[in-house]
């Protein structure tokens, strides 16, 4: 899930305040990403609100929270949503 960094860099450059705080996420952080894909929409709700609970640690996973804020079911949006809000907030 690097990649995610790697492209929201691109887009957005090196001076954009989220790109120079996010950094190589720990392995926490990589795995609850990863479950972000995860075909269950609980797995992937839990583990957006798993990433909302870990603060300005889990700052890198906003490119892969952004991608479920069209996910099909409203549960898994709304607790990206919540994250993204927290993690915006804890990397300020």
């Amino acid at each position: 899930m690097y990649w995610l960094f790697v492209l929201f860099h691109r887009i957005f450059g090196p001076k954009h305040s989220l790109v120079k705080m996010v950094k190589q996420p720990d392995l926490l952080i990589m795995k609850l990403i990863q479950k972000l894909n995860d075909a269950d929409p609980t797995i992937r709700r839990n583990a957006a609100g798993a990433l909302r609970l870990q603060g300005s640690r889990a700052v890198a996973a906003i490119p892969a929270l952004s991608i479920l804020l069209t996910d099909q079911d409203i549960r898994v949006r709304n607790e990206a949503e919540r994250a993204i809000d927290h993690l915006r907030l804890s990397a300020a």
